[in-house]
Formats: structure tokens, C-alpha cells, sequence
């Protein structure tokens, strides 16, 4: 009688840096899938909102990045931007949608654009 065994389900590869930024500490953790991404970025070691973004192309061609708030705040503009600008820069980098999971501290746009960078290290 044959055998049969049960393959080792892999896990998705994941990288992670972490960095002050703001006097807060910052974990990024990136999660790659065959068909998109998940993306952790937190200041206090767990998510508070969940978006979900893509890239729509409208019928003149023009890209859009669109997004949609899964869970959390859905009227903080920056938290918004902060998510509209993560996904532009992973998405063209990567041509997948991307899940973002986050929780902040840090309100200065500059600090949200260190926030970016450091992110952006990922993706190399």
C-alpha cells in the first residue's frame, strides 16, 4: 500500500527592519504572496487599521491608486495619506496589490515620509 505525506506547508517570505523614528520605535514587516502583498507598520507593536489598496487604470489611462479601509479610522486624513503614499511606492515597485496593516504614533509628515523610507528599504 503506497504512502502518501503531507507536503511542509512554506510560508510566504517575509523581511522586517525596525528603526527610531520620532523618538517611537518603528517594526516594518513585509509578507510577499504569489498574487499581493501585506504590509505591518506599527509604533505600538500591533495594527489599528487595515487598508486595502490597488491600482485602477480609469478609461482615459490614467493610474489611480485607490484604497479602502477594512478596519479602523476612516476619516483621518492622515492615516489616509499616510496609506495612499505606502501603497504607491510598494505598488509600483512590486505591480501587486498590497494590504496594509498599521498603528502610529508619529502625526508630522515628516515623520510619516521617514516612515516611507524606511519601508522602501524593503523593497529592495
Amino acid at each position: 500500500m503506497a504512502s502518501i505525506s503531507a507536503s511542509k506547508a512554506s510560508t510566504p517570505p517575509t523581511a522586517q527592519t525596525a528603526a527610531v523614528i520620532g523618538g517611537h520605535h518603528t517594526e516594518i514587516t513585509r509578507v510577499k504572496y504569489a498574487d499581493s502583498e501585506f504590509w505591518i507598520v506599527t509604533q505600538v507593536g500591533k495594527i489599528g487599521n487595515v487598508v486595502r489598496c490597488a491600482k485602477q487604470i480609469g478609461v482615459t489611462g490614467k493610474e489611480t491608486i485607490i484604497t479602502e479601509t477594512l478596519f479602523g479610522q476612516r476619516d483621518n486624513q492622515m492615516c489616509n495619506l499616510f496609506a495612499r503614499v505606502m501603497a504607491e511606492r510598494i505598488i509600483t515597485s512590486t505591480l501587486k496589490p498590497v494590504t496594509l496593516g498599521f498603528a502610529l504614533l508619529t502625526s508630522s509628515t515628516e515623520e510619516l515620509k521617514d516612515i516611507v523610507t524606511l519601508a522602501t528599504t524593503l523593497l529592495a
